[in-house]
């Protein structure tokens, strides 16, 4: 009896311990203690707990730490022993003597380590009957449990049953309640945190929730409005609505998204998307719960959106109206690969294709029309659209489109159009039908070759009769052209009169020959000085006759110049001969040669009729005539300036001509760029040379008998033998009976032309020793290139200077 006095005492206390809610291991640490004072001092206890999923035992109390450590996570199971078999069964496992039971062989280590021999293992079954640990009693002695022993035991886990299960309801009530806070306090940070706003109103219409972010938004506080309706606190329309959309989800018992606006706490309105939800609480009080995105700032993205397309819709519809009123075709490539081009009126109309029709020639439906360039079909990756949606610019490229019933010309201008990455997305191009400018272009192209056949015809119709005219005049000076002699001075006025003709004819071709690029300049070393005393002397019939006074200065070391030394004198020529015509007799001429800056400065100055500030910029056009009402002027075709432009540009250089106005005088200031080295001084020309050492053998062969005959003149008074054919065939025959050094061919003759004949005598008498001079009055690069393949050694223009002809005869009697 005293002994069962111990075992309620110990169990009192166990008890009490855990309904004063002291720690667990307290209360079944009182349990151990109990056991051990009931068993015997040999003896030891501990309570094991399974752990939630009732796998493995956990040591609770009783054993010394190390025990705890080792033995911590027993499973549970039968293939288990002790403890761990007993949980799994449900009943004792009793083991006297470890050493006697083959299942412990694999833990007698740790029944020696620990000094026990008997191992007791008594289930804890839970109120609802689960097994949730065991009571382990170890004895230092082999040792079965008497009656007695296994009274106490069911004593101490019935008494260890409650107050486990008492301690899991109570750790499970405190987790839920712990639960439950952590829950609200989650609910509180979302709602608060939440750019939504949330309230709760009961079923009529109260307010007993809403969020923080409801009280910033519209700027009140919830103790404010708790237990308040919405007509006591939003404008009239505003609560009749809210109490009309509570009441719809009440009567649905669904939940409903609806569109609202409110008053702002600044009288602005705001747009809500609001969702509303019944539901009831555990009492069914019926609620409407509302969650509210604020959609103002979307709302008034959405009205500047929809008004930024309407806008953009009118712009593309008047784009596409100005598009289709530009007289320019216009294409868009829709696509990176330019197989969707469309155009506007212009372009589908260009191509003659129905509105709207596709474009693009690598689409699966090209067009009917064939791009050419240069006569031949451009490839695909040729085309400028084509180009455009690659990335390339396409800047003046020139098609020819053709089409169902004709071809058209087209100027193409078209660009990539690029995405936000910089690839090409697709193209726009300008198509500018040229076909009335091609058109006039080689309208005027075959305008300027007749104007140039014109000329060429022109002076060759000239030439013929001003050659006998040169040719008699040169013969009759060397008659008659002695000092005292009554015929000199007239002789000398035909000749000079006869000169300036030819010059006008050259002066014609030479523009004709710059305006088509066909001019080419014999450049060399060339002193300005040298060059300045030709052009007095081709100036001066003209000064004299005047009576003008020419003052030069400037210089007089060389002055080098890399030019076209003919050309240079032209420009002299033409610059001195102006200033002479329009300078009343009398007048006074100033030329001067200088440096300026690198470049060789050519300066007339006149005291003639000046030129008014308005016709100064046009004085170097051709054709151009100032009309200044100067009767000084002896007339012009107005060309001899325009060619000292053109010539002096072809030079690299530059003339400006200056006036201080009407009567005024005139100043003309040619600039060229010096060259490096020292020109060589021209040799002087001398009329008068030296006799020929033998006469030469020259026939002559021309169809008009005014030219051959005078021709034939001039060269006897050269001092060569003449013969005169008429004709092409008795000239051939000439040749074999007279066997001329020289023979002079005229290529215009009829029946047998020049070049027959000179083909003829060619022929007839290969490797003979003359020389085939062509005299003709076309004076073309062309005519000179055709005279050379057709055998001739010498083209020579009508009329034939003097000089030219003796340089001939001179050359042929020095072989």
């Amino acid at each position: 009896m005293p002994e069962h006095v111990a075992w309620l005492r110990g169990q009192r206390e166990a008890l009490e311990a855990a309904i004063n809610g002291a720690p667990l291991q307290v209360s079944l640490d009182a349990l151990v203690r109990t056991a051990i004072h009931g068993l015997g001092e040999e003896t030891r206890a501990a309570f094991y707990l399974s752990d939630g999923a009732r796998t493995s035992l956990h040591h609770v109390v009783g054993m010394s730490a190390d025990y705890a450590r080792m033995v911590d996570g027993l499973k549970i199971g039968p293939e288990s022993l002790a403890c761990g078999l007993a949980t799994h069964t449900g009943q004792p496992v009793v083991t006297g003597d470890v050493t006697k039971d083959t299942r412990w062989e694999p833990w007698l280590w740790l029944a020696d380590r620990f000094d026990y021999r008997g191992c007791w293992s008594f289930p804890i079954h839970s109120s609802a009957g689960k097994m949730i640990g065991t009571l382990a009693v170890y004895s230092r002695c082999p040792r079965e449990p008497a009656p007695r022993d296994r009274e106490l035991c069911a004593i101490l886990t019935n008494t260890a049953s409650i107050i486990i299960s008492q301690y899991s309801e109570s750790q499970a009530r405190k987790q839920a309640e712990e639960a439950l806070r952590e829950s609200e306090e989650r609910f509180r940070l979302f709602m608060d945190n939440s750019p939504t706003i949330a309230w709760v109103k009961d079923e009529d219409g109260r307010y007993v929730y809403f969020s923080r972010a409801f009280e910033q938004r519209f700027g009140v506080r919830f103790s404010e409005w708790r237990n308040r309706t919405d007509a006591e606190l939003w404008p009239p329309d505003v609560a009749a609505e809210f109490r009309r959309s509570d009441e719809d989800v009440l009567a649905a018992g669904r939940a409903m998204e609806i569109a609202s606006e409110t008053p702002g706490p600044d009288g602005d309105r705001l747009h809500w998307l609001v969702t509303k939800f019944p539901f009831r609480d555990a009492a069914g009080r019926r609620y409407v719960g509302g969650i509210g995105l604020e959609i103002t700032e979307r709302k008034r993205a959405e009205t500047e959106l929809s008004e930024s397309l309407e806008r953009e819709r009118l712009r593309a519809e008047e784009l596409e109206t100005l598009l289709d009123l530009a007289p320019i075709g216009v294409s868009i490539a829709l696509d990176p690969e330019g197989a969707n081009i469309r155009g506007n009126r212009a372009q589908v109309e260009l191509f003659g294709l129905r509105p709207g029709a596709q474009l693009s020639m690598t689409s699966p439906e090209p067009p009917p029309i064939v791009v050419l360039q240069d006569g031949r079909p451009l490839v695909t990756e040729e085309l400028p659209m084509q180009r455009a949606v690659r990335g390339e610019t396409v800047d003046g490229q020139i098609i020819d489109v053709k089409t169902r019933d004709r071809i058209v010309t087209v100027l193409v201008k078209a660009t990539p159009l690029f995405d936000e990455a910089r690839r090409p997305r697709g193209a726009i191009g300008a198509f500018l039908d040229i076909t009335p400018l091609k058109q006039a272009e080689q309208a005027l192209r075959e305008a300027d070759r007749r104007k140039d056949r014109f000329l060429a015809t022109l002076a060759h119709e000239l030439r013929n009769p001003l050659a006998p005219i040169y040719n008699a005049i040169h013969v009759l000076g060397r008659r008659h052209g002695g000092v005292g002699d009554p015929d000199a001075e007239l002789l000398d006025v035909m000749r000079r009169q006869v000169e300036h003709l030819v010059r006008l004819v050259d002066d014609l071709l030479e523009i004709s020959r710059i305006s088509r690029g066909k001019i080419e300049l014999r450049r060399e070393a060339v002193d300005m000085s040298a060059t300045l005393r030709d052009a007095l002397e081709t100036c001066r019939p003209l000064i004299e006759k005047k009576g003008h006074a020419v003052a030069i200065g400037g210089l007089s070391e060389p002055l080098g110049v890399y030019g076209d030394p003919a050309r240079l004198v032209q420009i002299m020529a033409n610059v001195l001969g102006n200033a002479a015509k329009y300078t009343r007799p009398g007048g006074r001429i100033a030329v001067e040669l200088g440096r300026e800056e690198g470049s060789a400065i050519f300066r007339v100055r006149d005291s003639g009729v000046g030129i008014a500030p308005d016709m100064l910029g046009s004085v170097f056009e051709l054709f151009a005539q100032i009309d200044n009402g100067a009767d000084c002027a002896e007339g012009g075709l107005g060309i001899g300036l325009a060619l000292v432009r053109d010539l002096v540009d072809l030079h690299g250089g530059s003339v400006q001509a200056h006036s201080d106005g009407p009567g005024k005088g005139s100043e003309f200031t040619v600039r060229l760029p010096l060259c490096g080295g020292s020109p060589v001084p021209e040799a002087a020309a001398d009329d008068d040379v030296a006799s020929l050492a033998r006469p030469q053998r020259v026939l002559v062969i021309d169809d008009e008998p005014d030219v051959g005959d005078s021709l034939g003149l001039l060269l006897e008074s050269l001092g060569a033998a003449v013969c005169v054919a008429y004709d092409g065939p008795s000239g051939v025959a000439a040749v074999r009976e007279f066997k001329p050094r020289i023979v002079f061919i005229d290529l215009g003759m009829p029946a047998m032309d020049g070049f027959e004949t000179a083909r003829r005598i060619r022929e007839g008498h290969p490797g003979g020793r003359y020389t085939l001079v062509a005299v003709t009055g076309w004076g073309q690069a062309e005519d000179r290139i055709r005279t050379r393949m057709a055998g001739f050694d010498v083209h020579l223009t009508k009329p034939a200077s003097t000089r030219e002809i003796r340089a001939l005869l001179q050359e042929a009697d020095s072989i």
